[in-house]
């Protein structure tokens, strides 16, 4: 009976090739729409079911093969997308080429997505595209161009790609000798120039291509709108915006921006009130306004600090919603503002947290002194951060524990020159510059920074000699550079050569700041040049904005007492200062021991909070013996 059943199936074909063939293509038309779907909803496990039934029925399937590398893709899952790509038995294409190429541009490893293209049996326009995109979004232009110059044939993107690489990054030449050698310009390669003019504050250039637009669409409109409110604009801004038709959430933020860069926050908010759809971009544009908008006043009150504080915390809890860029930005406008507990409880708070608020919370920590609390945090980071890192060694050096401080920064994986820098300026400032020295020598690459931290430490070890010959070679300097010198100059006993330098400094173009007046009055001086001090001390604030410090009026008394005019040492004191410094009355009195000056000594002495010290004792016990 067994066999009539089988004669009678065979005669009707169901062990027939033929149907056989259909139902292995009707299964594979259904992995085939299953892989789409794991792709779409990121499906990791079901998609590797899926891997094993393709390996066991549809090996040969080139078409299974690269969905299933897609959907290993799209996963996430590079590793698994290159195993599966490596292990087809299906004779590959171009697409299992472009499908492996993304994956890797699109997992950032964009050396190995070079290395494949590199490798690829056959391309097309996709594949070409493909890796030139890649390097165009991770800014890498040599290799952007390179891949755009060997192109078989250039399509509209690309030209506009390669022109708004190089406009993006600054090379306006070559960004308009790519444009006027493209054979066809649309809109997007108008709107390409415009906007990279734009950002880089270019505004007549910008305007320049926008008015020879042959169609404008919006995104013109707001790109000469950003450019405008970049370059301070504000009136071109604001009638460009009153007459545009039409406006999205992009033109009301720039004007926001716009009105915060300026100093307007009052016009910023009148913005936003005005906006007839928000979206988080725009509340995060505002927020930052309202972060920022304490600082914009110059020198502001504890009160008026704690009110825009309080302003700006109230605008983050009406918040709709947040990203990691509101709760870091609010974060970090309570770490300015040194409320380390109110950071701690938004952090706490935070749903996801990230690298830059971690690094936030443990610089605040380290520099408010919780040495613990900045350790703790840093090492449950799931990633090492050299800012964090750094921000809990100079912790250390600050509060004295060099020692530490050293041991950690030894541990620190791929040292920058902030480490290096940080470590140094920490000995510097702990009166060990043999030590800051030493490891400046064997710093790998010196910045700005570094090179000033040479001069210092040469100078405060009394090395003129070197300071002097490592100023000279500094490819560039400032006014730190010139500050160094004049300290150390003045530190090792000649001052004298300070005036000198200064003049030096300002032949240079270099503005002098408080502490490059102090060491030049104390040069005049110590080289009894007392009209050219007092010339120096009235341009301080007459030509430079700089307010004299009891520093500097110590100075001048230093010098009338020396030139034996004690009371109009004494006059100026009293006239200037009201509550005259220790250290300038201390140089007074120094003065009236000199000249012999009992009665004004006396008084100097009657004036100073500190007289009850051994040192201003033994200078009226001296003024005292030499009246005997």
């Amino acid at each position: 009976m067994w066999q009539r059943a089988s004669r009678s199936r065979s005669r009707r074909g169901f062990f027939s090739p033929s149907l056989l063939k259909d139902e292995l293509a009707d299964e594979a038309s259904t992995i085939a729409r299953e892989l789409e779907a794991c792709a779409v909803e990121r499906d990791l496990s079901r998609g590797r079911d899926l891997h094993s039934r393709i390996i066991d029925r549809h090996g040969k399937s080139t078409l299974l093969a690269n969905l299933l590398v897609h959907m290993y893709h799209k996963c996430s899952s590079i590793e698994e997308a290159r195993s599966a790509f490596d292990s087809m038995a299906a004779p590959r294409n171009v697409f299992s080429w472009n499908i492996i190429i993304a994956g890797y541009a699109q997992a950032g490893d964009l050396d190995e997505a070079k290395s494949l293209f590199d490798r690829s049996a056959t391309r097309n326009i996709v594949t070409w595209t493909t890796i030139f995109q890649a390097f165009v979004r991770s800014r890498r232009c040599g290799d952007a161009i390179a891949v755009f110059l060997r192109m078989p044939y250039h399509n509209a993107v690309a030209w506009t790609s390669v022109v708004a690489l190089h406009a993006g990054g600054g090379e306006f030449s070559l960004a308009k000798a790519m444009f006027d050698s493209s054979p066809e310009r649309e809109l997007v390669i108008w709107n390409a120039m415009i906007t990279g003019y734009g950002q880089a504050r270019f505004a007549r250039e910008s305007k320049e291509f926008f008015d020879r637009m042959p169609q404008r669409d919006l995104i013109s409109l707001n790109g000469i709108l950003h450019a405008y409110g970049q370059s301070g604009q504000s009136t071109a801004a604001k009638d460009l915006f009153d007459a545009m038709p039409d406006r999205n959430v992009v033109s009301w933020t720039e004007m926001i921006l716009m009105h915060a860069q300026c100093g307007d926050p009052s016009a910023a908010q009148e913005a936003f009130d005005r906006m007839p759809r928000r979206t988080l971009v725009s509340w995060n544009v505002m927020f930052h306004c309202h972060a920022l908008g304490g600082e914009q006043s110059g020198m502001i009150q504890a009160r008026s600090h704690a009110r825009q504080l309080a302003a700006t915390k109230q605008l983050f809890e009406s918040m709709p919603e947040r990203d990691e860029v509101s709760w870091n930005s609010m974060i970090q406008c309570c770490v300015e503002r040194s409320q380390l507990e109110l950071a701690r409880a938004l952090f706490s708070r935070m749903p996801r947290r990230d690298l830059p608020s971690c690094t936030a919370i443990i610089q605040a920590s380290a520099e408010a002194g919780d040495l613990d609390q900045a350790i703790a945090m840093a090492e449950s980071m799931p990633v090492q951060d050299i800012v964090a890192e750094t921000a809990i060694f100079s912790a250390y050096a600050r509060f004295g524990h060099l020692d530490r401080a050293k041991s950690l920064f030894d541990r620190i994986p791929g040292k920058d020159v902030v480490a290096w820098n940080t470590l140094i300026a920490s000995h510097a400032q702990n009166n060990s510059p043999q030590i800051a020295a030493s490891i400046l020598s064997k710093m790998p690459l010196w910045d700005l920074v570094s090179w000033n931290a040479a001069v210092a430490a040469n100078a405060q070890n009394g090395h003129l000699a070197d300071a002097k010959e490592i100023f000279d070679a500094m490819p560039d300097r400032n006014l730190l550079s010139w500050n160094a010198l004049l300290s150390g100059i003045g530190q090792n006993g000649h001052g004298d050569r300070a005036p000198e330098l200064f003049f030096a400094m300002l032949l240079d173009g270099v503005i002098p700041d408080s502490v490059a007046f102090l060491s030049v009055l104390n040069g005049f001086s110590h080289g009894g040049q007392l009209e050219m001090g007092c010339q120096c001390l009235g341009a301080m604030r007459a030509e430079y904005g700089v307010y004299p410090a009891p520093e500097h009026w110590s100075c001048v008394a230093d010098m009338l007492g020396r030139a034996g005019l004690l009371s109009q040492a004494e006059e100026i004191i009293e006239a200037m200062l009201g509550s005259p410094d220790s250290v300038v009355l201390r140089a007074l009195l120094s003065a009236c021991s000199v000249h012999r000056d009992v009665a004004r000594g006396a008084r100097t002495a009657e004036m100073d909070s500190s007289a009850s010290d051994g040192g201003a004792h033994i200078l009226m016990s001296n003024i005292y013996m030499d009246n005997v």
